[in-house]
């Protein structure tokens, strides 16, 4: 019995291995080589556009709002988390005017 050919086929195994490994380290290398500083964009906002009413809509709601009883609750609270809402967006706004 001749175990020679085992021999030859473990060997080139281990040869083909060792070469993947110092093709890999040669491209990881090489590779390197071309990196660079990523590029940075500036900043950007995003801030949702804002609904401007005419004058005239804002008289009739302030006058809708004023004949509502007084016995609504829920009304006034988002009422007014509307107009921190539009707060936020014109505060947003002017940020993002300043970038």
């Amino acid at each position: 019995m001749t175990f020679r050919p085992l021999r030859k086929k473990q060997t080139f195994i281990k040869r083909w291995q060792s070469m993947k490994k110092i093709a890999l380290l040669i491209a990881l290398v090489s590779l390197s080589g071309c990196a660079e500083t990523v590029y940075r964009t500036d900043l950007e906002i995003y801030c949702p556009p804002i609904e401007n009413y005419s004058e005239d809509f804002n008289e009739t709601l302030a006058a809708e709002l004023d004949v509502l009883n007084e016995e609504y609750e829920a009304i006034p609270e988002v009422v007014t988390d509307y107009i921190l809402l539009r707060d936020r967006i014109r505060q947003c706004n002017a940020e993002k005017e300043k970038l």
